[in-house]
């Protein structure tokens, strides 16, 4: 088998996906009060709607156009091809195990809240651990202590503007913070 012709099935299987996984968003879209009613929602349906014309063109060109465009595809580009068909499957496997939570237009709802929290804990977590980490690998352990003293600061206050001062109005009983599980601080 030439790799051009491994690389059109691949395609192939990408673009199914791609259409699959666009058809459910769409759909869920329409299900929950319209295309427009969520544009993050109706944006992502449409690149992986996009995606699958993009991936069955390319595969439907390999079967029937010139030798010049199958020249292109060598082991590493069929490789890429590979790695893509298998995270497309791969998610339509995953999403398959959690439809409730991949039901509707919910699954995007909270996306900018998470990206802006996730963000902020980067910015003022883990670049200062990264910065005391890089300290004190190369000797610096005043400065080590100083940027871990600044992220400790910096982590209690996000978690206090998260949980809210004392008197707040924000009420939590009684276990409300017990974790499910003891952390596992094994995990490099």
């Amino acid at each position: 088998m030439s790799w051009w012709t491994a690389a059109a099935g691949l395609n192939a299987v990408v673009a199914l996906a791609h259409f699959v996984i666009g058809t459910w968003v769409v759909r869920a879209l329409l299900g929950a009060g319209g295309l427009w009613a969520n544009p993050l929602a109706l944006g992502t349906g449409a690149l992986f709607l996009a995606g699958a014309a993009h991936h069955g063109n390319l595969s439907a060109h390999l079967v029937v156009d010139s030798d010049n465009m199958r020249d292109a595809f060598v082991w590493h580009v069929t490789a890429v091809d590979a790695l893509t068909a298998g995270v497309a499957v791969s998610y339509l496997g995953v999403r398959s195990r959690f439809p409730a939570l991949a039901r509707g237009s919910v699954l995007f709802e909270d996306l900018r809240e998470r990206e802006r929290q996730a963000l902020e804990i980067h910015d003022n977590v883990v670049q200062g651990l990264a910065e005391a980490q890089m300290a004190f690998d190369v000797g610096r352990p005043q400065q080590a202590r100083e940027a871990v003293d600044r992220t400790l600061v910096a982590a209690r206050r996000l978690i206090t503007e998260r949980l809210g001062e004392p008197g707040s109005g924000i009420e939590l009983r009684p276990g409300a913070l017990r974790r499910s599980r003891p952390a596992d601080r094994s995990d490099p």
